[in-house]
C-alpha cells in the first residue's frame, strides 16, 4: 500500500541511489567494499582515525574469493548508537589461513593417542598391579568419577583394555590395591563422591571380567559420581561411615581360601573366605598395609618397619613371625614369587630390596639410593616412592616368567624389569595435570608443574620428531621430591625461565606451615641447576605475579569496580653474591585502568606468561564469568590492549555472551558465560612476539569442559579459534583429539626454528600435556578503507536503526 511513509521511504532511497550514481558529495552510508583473493577466515572491525577500536563487526567468519559489500550502523559493540561520531573511520578487514593442528600427547606411552586405550590415571599412573598368564590389570586410585579398574596385555603394555563387564571406564569405584588367585581379580576401594563409605571390596572374574558374586555374604551397592552411578552386585568389607578406614593392603591366596584386607587405620587385618565372602578373622595388627601371599605364607609390612612371613592357618588366623626381614627403614610395598621376596623401601632409601624367602638373606637391592632427592635427574635405575608431602604409595608386581614390575609413582610410571634385574621397558601416563610451563629461552624445556599427585617433572622436546609413543619427547628431571607439604599441588612450579647468567629460576607459591622457609602466603624463587636438586634462595615474594621471559616481574595493583587498577613491572637488575636474581625496587607502570566499569576487562592479577606484546601493546585479560564485584554475570569486555604507558585501549574483545545462552560454543570475539559454566573458566593469554591467544577450560560448560583458543592480532580482530569440547567429543572417557579437560594455563611458545606451539594440561582426558603448532601466519593480511559515519536518515531508510 502507498502510504505517506512508504513515499518518504522511496525519497530517501532515491536520495541515496543519487549520490551513488555520480553526485560528488560523500553519502554517509556506512558503505565499505573489501576483496577476498582466496577461501579464508575473515574478521571486520571499524576503528576511529587513533586506530581505537569502536565495533567488531564480524569474527572468524569462513568467506569465499570474492568482492563484497558491507555497511556498519553507526553502533557499538552492545548495539547503542556512537554519541559523538568523528568524521570519517577506518574499517579493517583481515583475512587468513592460519593452520592449528593437534601435535598429540607428552608425557604418555600409550601407543595411540586417542581413543579406549590410552593409559590415563587422575592422581597417580598406577597404584596397584596384579598378573596371571598373560593380562596385568592394575588400578589407578583416586580417579574423579570414571574407572580405576583396567588391564593389559603383558605382550602388549601400551595398549589399556577395559574391563568391559565390570563397567568400562564409568565404574565410578576409586581401586587403590588389586590381587588375583588366577581365577578371580579382587580389587579394593572406596567412593570419593560419598566420603561416608570408606571401604569395598569386589571381584572380577578373569575369564570375562563379569562381577563375581559372594553370595549370601556380599552386599549389592551403588556408587555414585558426577555423571553417573554404579551398582556393585556383590561387595564384602563393606565400612561405613569412617573415611580414614580405607584399606592399605591386599593379597589372595591362590590354592589357599583366603583373601587378606588391611587397615591400618584400625590396625585390623580382615581375613575372609575368598569364595563365600564369609568374614573369617578380624585380627589386631599394628598399623597393616603391604600385604603378599606365597602359598601357606603371608609376608606383611607393619608397625613402624616391620616385614615378616607368617603362616596362614586353616580358620583364617596367623602364626608368629617366622621370619623377619632386617635393613628395612621404611617399607612399602611388597611381592613375592618363588624363593624371593621384594620390597620397596622408602623414605631416604628410596630402593627396592629383594630377599630369600627362607633364609632372610638380603640379595641384590635395586635403585639409587636416594633416589631424587639428591638429584632431579631421571634414570631407569631411580625410584620416587614418596615425598616430603608424606605420600607413599609404589606397588611390585611379579610375572610368571619371574619379571616384575615397579611403580615409579613419584615419576608418574611403571618400570619392568626382567628376573635378572635387568630394565625392559615402561608405562607413563601423567593424570590430571593443571600447569604447564615451557622455558620461553629454551623451548625444549616443558614442565608439568601442576601435577595431582604434587610431582615436578620436565620433558625434553625433539621437535623434529612425532610425540606418539615418546619418540618426541623424554623424560628428563624430576623437581618434586625436595619440595615441601607446604605447595598447594595446583600452584607448584611456576615459569621456569633461563635467564641471562644462563642459570634457570622460577618460583614456588607457598602457604602457612612452611616448616623449613619463612612462614607465610609468599612465593619463593627456585634454581633449577644441571645436576643435584632444586636450589631454595630464600628470596620471597607477594604472590600473584608473572616471571616473564626478560626476568621482570609482573603484577597488578589496585583495582574494584569505580576505582583504578594499574599493570607494573618490575625489571630484573642483575644477580647478588649467591646467584639469586635482584630486581629494581621501582615499579615501572605499564598500564592503568582509571574508573573500571562492568564492561571493562579488569582482573585482580595478570593471568598471562607475559602482558607485553613485542610492539609495546599491554594485555588485560579477565577469565572469570562474575564481574568485579563478584556477584553480577560478567558480559562486558574480557580482553583489551593499551599502549605501553597509556591508560585508554585500543580496543576491547571477547564480550559476553548471556547466562541464559545455550548453544554451540562461540565463535572467536565472544567469551561464554551460558550453558551452566562455571565462574573462572577462562585460562590463561599467551603472546610471542604479536600473536595473542586466549583460553577457556570451561568447567561444567554443558555438565563437561571445554578445551577453546581464539587468536588475535594486535588491533583486536580474531584471526582464528581451535580446540573442542568433552560436550561435542562424547566426554572425556573417550581420548578424543585435542580434547582436554582443565587446561589451566596454556602457554604459546616460539621454538628455536621459529615455529609458533601452544602447550596445555589435561585432568582428564587423556593423561599428558598437549601439543597444538600454529602455522601459515604469513597467510594474515589486511585491507583497510576510509568511511564517513552514516547518517541517521539514511541509516533508517536501510534498517539500520530502531
Amino acid at each position: 500500500m502507498y502510504t505517506p511513509k512508504f513515499a518518504a521511504f522511496l525519497c530517501v532511497v532515491a536520495f541515496y541511489f543519487c549520490f551513488q550514481t555520480g553526485y560528488s558529495q560523500v553519502p554517509k552510508d556506512g558503505k565499505f567494499t573489501f576483496t577476498i583473493s582466496a577461501q579464508s577466515r575473515t574478521s571486520a572491525g571499524v576503528y576511529q582515525t587513533d586506530s581505537t577500536l569502536v565495533r567488531t563487526l564480524w569474527s572468524d567468519s569462513l568467506m569465499s574469493a570474492g568482492t563484497y559489500i558491507r555497511y556498519w550502523d553507526g553502533k557499538d559493540d552492545f548495539g547503542k548508537a556512537i554519541s559523538s561520531p568523528d568524521a570519517t573511520y577506518m574499517i579493517r578487514v583481515v583475512s587468513n589461513n592460519v593452520k592449528y593442528a593437534w601435535d598429540g600427547i607428552i608425557g604418555n606411552t600409550s601407543k595411540s593417542n586417542t581413543g579406549s586405550t590410552v593409559h590415563k590415571g587422575y592422581y597417580v599412573s598406577m597404584t596397584g598391579m596384579a598378573i596371571t598368564g598373560t593380562t596385568a590389570y592394575f588400578c589407578q586410585g583416586y580417579s574423579e568419577g570414571y574407572s580405576s579398574q583396567a588391564k593389559f596385555s603383558t605382550a602388549n603394555p601400551q595398549v589399556r583394555l577395559d574391563l568391559n563387564g565390570f563397567g568400562g571406564r564409568q565404574s565410578t569405584m576409586n581401586a587403590d590395591f588389586v590381587a588375583t588367585d588366577g581365577t578371580n581379580v579382587y580389587w579394593a576401594g572406596y567412593n570419593a563422591y560419598q566420603l561416608s563409605v570408606s571401604s569395598i571390596v569386589m571381584a572380577t572374574a578373569v575369564s570375562n571380567d563379569a562381577q563375581v558374586s559372594f553370595g549370601a555374604n556380599g552386599t549389592s551397592y551403588t556408587m555414585t559420581s558426577l555423571t553417573n552411578a554404579k551398582t556393585y552386585i556383590s561387595a564384602i568389607d563393606l565400612i561405613t561411615n569412617n573415611p580414614s578406614d580405607k584399606p592399605t593392603g591386599l593379597a589372595v591366596q591362590g590354592s589357599g581360601n583366603c583373601l587378606f584386607v588391611a587397615h591400618g587405620g584400625a590396625n585390623e587385618l580382615h581375613v575372609f573366605n575368598k569364595t563365600t565372602g564369609a568374614l573369617l578373622q578380624n585380627l589386631s595388627v599394628n598399623n597393616p598395609r603391604g600385604l603378599a601371599v606365597e602359598g601357606n605364607d603371608l609376608w606383611m609390612v607393619s608397625g613402624a618397619n616391620t616385614v615378616a612371613k607368617y603362616t596362614v592357618n586353616t580358620n583364617g588366623t596367623l602364626s608368629s613371625a617366622a621370619l623377619t626381614l632386617s635393613g628395612i627403614t621404611t617399607p612399602g610395598a611388597i611381592a613375592v614369587k618363588a624363593g624371593e621376596v621384594s620390597v620397596i623401601d622408602g623414605g631416604t632409601n628410596q630402593v627396592v630390596r629383594f630377599y630369600n624367602t627362607t633364609t632372610g638373606a638380603q640379595g641384590t637391592q635395586l635403585g639409587t639410593r636416594g633416589g631424587y632427592f639428591t638429584d632431579a635427574t631421571v634414570t631407569n635405575s631411580k625410584f620416587l616412592f614418596d615425598d616430603y608431602r608424606g605420600n607413599q604409595y609404589g606397588f611390585l608386581a611379579y610375572a610368571p616368567d619371574g619379571s616384575f614390575w615397579v611403580g615409579d609413582v613419584g615419576n608418574y610410571r611403571e618400570l619392568h624389569f626382567n628376573a635378572a634385574k635387568s630394565y625392559l621397558e615402561y608405562i607413563m601416563s601423567l593424570g590430571a595435570n593443571y600447569e604447564v610451563y615451557v622455558d620461553p629461552n629454551d623451548a625444549t624445556r616443558v614442565f608439568a608443574g601442576g601435577l595431582a599427585g604434587g610431582g615436578i617433572v620436565e620433558f625434553a622436546v625433539d621437535y623434529s620428531k612425532s610425540l606418539t609413543g615418546s619418540t618426541g619427547w623424554s623424560l628428563v628431571k624430576n623437581w618434586g621430591a625436595n619440595v615441601a607439604n607446604n605447595i598447594n599441588y595446583h600452584k607448584s612450579l611456576r615459569f621456569p625461565i633461563t635467564l641471562s647468567n644462563g642459570r634457570t629460576y622460577a618460583f614456588i607459591r607457598k602457604s602457612n606451615g612452611i616448616t623449613n622457609q619463612t612462614v607465610g602466603s609468599k612465593a619463593e624463587f627456585v634454581e633449577l641447576p644441571s645436576t643435584g636438586q632444586l636450589r631454595f634462595t630464600g628470596v620471597l615474594r607477594d604472590n600473584d605475579f608473572v616471571f616473564a621471559s626478560d626476568g621482570s616481574i609482573q603484577v597488578v595493583a589496585g583495582g574494584g569496580i569505580g576505582s583504578t587498577a594499574t599493570l607494573g613491572r618490575y625489571a630484573l637488575t642483575g644477580f647478588d653474591g649467591s646467584n639469586n636474581p635482584t630486581w629494581s625496587g621501582t615499579r615501572e607502570t605499564l598500564a592503568t585502568m582509571s574508573n573500571i566499569g562492568y564492561n571493562d576487562p579488569y582482573n585482580s592479577r595478570v593471568v598471562s606468561n607475559n602482558v607485553i606484546t613485542a610492539s609495546n601493546k599491554i594485555l588485560w585479560w579477565n577469565p572469570r564469568i562474575m564481574s568485579a564485584n563478584g556477584s553480577t554475570v560478567d558480559t562486558g569486555f574480557h580482553l583489551g590492549i593499551m599502549d605501553r604507558g597509556g591508560n585508554s585501549f585500543n580496543f576491547k574483545t571477547e564480550i559476553g555472551t548471556h547466562v541464559n545462552y545455550r548453544g554451540a560454543y562461540p565463535k572467536a570475539g565472544s567469551y561464554e558465560v551460558g550453558n551452566g559454566v562455571h565462574d573462572n573458566s577462562g585460562g590463561t593469554v599467551s603472546t610471542v612476539d604479536n600473536i595473542i591467544i586466549t583460553s577457556y577450560h570451561g568447567e561444567f560448560w554443558k555438565n563437561y569442559q571445554t578445551n577453546y583458543f581464539n587468536q588475535y592480532d594486535q588491533y583486536g580482530l580474531a584471526i582464528g579459534q581451535f580446540g573442542t569440547d568433552q560436550y561435542v567429543e562424547g566426554g572425556a572417557s573417550a581420548a578424543a583429539a585435542g580434547s582436554a579437560g582443565n587446561a589451566l594455563t596454556p602457554m604459546l611458545v616460539k621454538n628455536a626454528n621459529g615455529n609458533y606451539f601452544m602447550y596445555h594440561g589435561d585432568e582428564s582426558d587423556h593423561g599428558g600435556l598437549h601439543r597444538w603448532s600454529i602455522t601459515n601466519l604469513g597467510s594474515i593480511s589486511a585491507q583497510t578503507t576510509n568511511i564517513a559515519y552514516p547518517s541517521s536518515y539514511v541509516a533508517q531508510a536501510l534498517g539500520y536503526l530502531d
